[in-house]
């Protein structure tokens, strides 16, 4: 159940901290979030927390269920990232592909972990 949540909350702050990164190397303008717009990317922040909340809690239960529903969580959220990792390499910006793309393989273990480990006795 460590491993469990352990590597659901590292994927939660590794999510944040690729969000972080890229908004800190785009250019401001009027549809990005930066950081010269510190409220829409606490707001941007904020949703993806809430969005991958359910995965984190759902990691806490041993049902076999709840695990594979953690775990589609983890495999849609590292979907969406290597569709973001993808675009980023058009932009250029090697410190947001090599964030962006290390989220990515570690929401695939992780999702690989949920679905694996088990409570031991």
């Amino acid at each position: 159940m460590v491993t469990r949540i352990s590597s659901a909350l590292l994927s939660l702050v590794l999510i944040v901290v690729t969000q972080l990164v890229i908004a800190a190397s785009r250019l401001p303008g009027s549809n990005t979030a930066s950081l010269d717009h510190p409220k829409e990317v606490l707001a941007n922040v904020v949703a993806f927390i809430i969005f991958f909340l359910p995965a984190v809690v759902l990691a806490y239960f041993n049902h076999l269920a709840c695990r594979i529903i953690s775990a589609l969580w983890h495999f849609l959220t590292a979907m969406i990232l290597l569709f973001v990792t993808m675009a980023l390499i058009f932009t250029g910006h090697i410190g947001a592909i090599i964030v962006a793309g290390l989220t990515t393989l570690i929401l695939i273990l992780s999702g690989i972990i949920i679905l694996i480990a088990q409570n031991r006795p």
